[in-house]
C-alpha cells in the first residue's frame, strides 16, 4: 500500500506533531483491529443516499454503513491510555495554535462541536 501526503506550500507547519499524531493514529488502528479480531463487530445503521438524476429530479436509496464514531466511543479508556496516544496529545496541549481548539466549542454560527484531544 502506498500512502501519499499532501503538503501545502511545500512546508509542514509542525512536522513533529504530524509524526506524533501518525504513530497515534496507527497505534489506535492496530488497538481497534484487535478487537474486530476478537469478534467484535462495528455496528452499522442505516443511511438515506440522495443521487441527482436530472434537473428537478433526483433517486434516494437506504444503505447499511458502518458508524465507526460508535466503535471508537466503545474503547475511550483503552485508546486514551495507549502511550502514543498520550504523547500526541501532550504535544497538542503544548502547541499554542492547536491547543486554542482543544476543550472547547469550535466551528462556525451554523455548527459547533465540542473538540477534545
Amino acid at each position: 500500500m502506498k500512502i501519499t501526503r499532501i503538503i501545502m506550500d511545500e512546508q509542514m507547519m509542525n512536522k513533529e506533531f504530524y509524526e506524533r499524531s501518525k504513530t497515534s493514529t496507527i497505534s489506535v488502528l492496530n488497538l481497534l483491529t484487535s478487537y474486530l479480531k476478537k469478534v467484535e463487530q462495528v455496528p452499522s445503521g442505516t443511511v438515506e443516499k440522495n443521487t441527482i438524476q436530472s434537473e428537478g429530479s433526483w433517486s434516494t436509496v437506504y444503505v447499511n454503513e458502518p458508524m465507526f464514531f460508535v466503535f471508537l466511543h466503545r474503547h475511550p479508556k483503552e485508546i486514551e491510555s495507549l502511550p502514543e496516544y498520550v504523547a500526541c496529545t501532550k504535544l497538542m496541549k503544548s502547541d499554542g495554535t492547536i491547543t486554542k481548539q482543544l476543550d472547547g466549542l469550535v466551528g462556525t454560527y451554523a455548527i459547533t462541536v465540542r473538540q477534545t484531544a
